[in-house]
């Protein structure tokens, strides 16, 4: 599913501005703990990112391996050293990088169950709730 334009028509049949709705994804099936039981598909989803900038003649690995789950309802604050790593990370997860210099190397990013490093740029404020 994708997103669509409609347009409304006015009483002496004008058009009207269009108007846009967003189709969200089905909702994933849920996962199963050791015991069966239900476990919470978590809202965000981030396995193995890693994010390198090119610099000068070389480049510099800024994240690496990076992974977390945040279940929904939940707050996260990501804390660390200047330095290290923590707004490449708040960048990398909406794909809000300038590529060049920065580059996804590696790794997943879900939310709501959609791989956004393989959704296409133009979804991409459908999802950040900007489009």
């Amino acid at each position: 599913m994708g997103c669509g334009t409609s347009w409304t028509h006015g009483a002496a049949g004008r058009s009207r501005r269009p108007r846009r709705r967003r189709v969200l994804p089905p909702q994933p099936q849920p996962r199963r703990g050791l015991r069966g039981d239900v476990v919470a598909e978590p809202l965000l989803e981030v396995k193995g990112l890693s994010v390198d900038y090119e610099v000068g003649a070389g480049t510099f690995h800024a994240l690496s391996e990076v992974s977390l789950e945040l279940p929904a309802g939940h707050v996260v604050g990501i804390v660390g050293e200047t330095g290290c790593g923590k707004s490449t990370l708040a960048h990398a997860i909406p794909r809000l990088l300038r590529e060049p210099p920065a580059r996804i190397r590696s790794g997943e990013v879900r939310f709501r169950g959609m791989d956004l490093l393989t959704l296409p740029k133009w979804k991409l404020p459908l999802v950040r709730g900007t489009g």
